[in-house]
């Protein structure tokens, strides 16, 4: 089992700490989805030593409450937009669903929208069968680029979800889900989920978590966090890894050739010799 810090003493490092970063540093984003139900756990995530971003729900209770401590405190909000679900299960008021027309469709994205102050960007909540629908993603990505700076994070809620592409073929800046943390909330295996984070992000440079307010995840990163600099990886908002993975795709360009560098190619006899050139 990775090893827990303490969560409290001076033990532990400090995520602000200065420990050495290099630009191609293995990075992560952690998402607390389902902000906004419990005023008492969202203040308990929002404390979270850390840049996390938080995914907040447009009509629960303590949603903008919450939404404008996050801001004060420097954290990325955004906004966790419920979508319709496989096999007729129950969804959350706002939701977008299949059978909507276009204009019900935007109507309610744009609502949803103006219900969270601060967002800087959109994930799913829930959505396993419209985000499967080519047409209604469509709609979504072509909204959200209409509002500036916005990004899409697709929650993969299934793993034939077409949102991440859909935004690609947009031109909107998005990420995707590669872990969820606490399926299972038991922390050994909030802990594998979480070494499955690390490696995926060394492997490829950067992951992205999704997790939630329960008090087993939470009291989990309350003790793992702060040990991320002295485990080589950084923690960045949702916004700053999409263009973190921009910086890193870039590429390198070529070292300058030298004259020491450059191989000299020396005519060959048969081959013709320059005028003035002695052999």
């Amino acid at each position: 089992m990775l090893s827990l810090w303490p969560a409290s003493g001076n033990t532990s490092p400090v995520l602000n700490s200065p420990y050495p970063t290099v630009d191609n540093q293995p990075a992560i984003t952690i998402i607390i989805d389902d902000i906004g139900f419990y005023l008492g756990r969202g203040h308990r995530a929002l404390q979270l030593p850390g840049d996390l971003t938080y995914a907040i729900l447009p009509h629960a209770r303590h949603g903008r409450e919450l939404a404008e401590m996050a801001h004060t405190l420097g954290k990325e909000v955004i906004l966790h937009l419920p979508m319709q679900p496989e096999h007729n299960r129950r969804v959350d008021e706002g939701a977008l669903s299949q059978i909507q027309t276009r204009q019900q469709f935007l109507g309610t994205l744009r609502e949803d929208l103006r219900r969270i102050p601060y967002i800087r960007g959109v994930n799913n909540h829930m959505g396993s069968l419209l985000t499967q629908q080519n047409r209604q993603m469509h709609w979504l990505m072509q909204e959200l680029s209409l509002h500036e700076g916005l990004y899409f994070i697709d929650s993969r809620t299934t793993p034939k979800s077409v949102g991440y592409q859909q935004a690609q073929r947009q031109g909107l800046a998005s990420l995707r889900r590669n872990v969820f943390l606490d399926n299972d909330i038991d922390t050994a295996a909030i802990n594998r989920q979480f070494i499955k984070l690390l490696s995926i992000a060394r492997l490829r440079g950067t992951a992205v978590a999704i997790g939630h307010p329960y008090l087993q995840t939470l009291a989990y990163l309350e003790n793992i966090l702060p040990a991320l600099p002295l485990l080589g990886i950084r923690l960045l908002p949702a916004s700053e890894l999409i263009a973190y993975k921009k910086r890193r795709s870039r590429p390198r360009p070529l070292p300058l050739q030298t004259a020491e560098m450059t191989p000299i190619v020396l005519p060959s006899r048969a081959s013709p010799l320059p005028p003035n050139l002695v052999p």
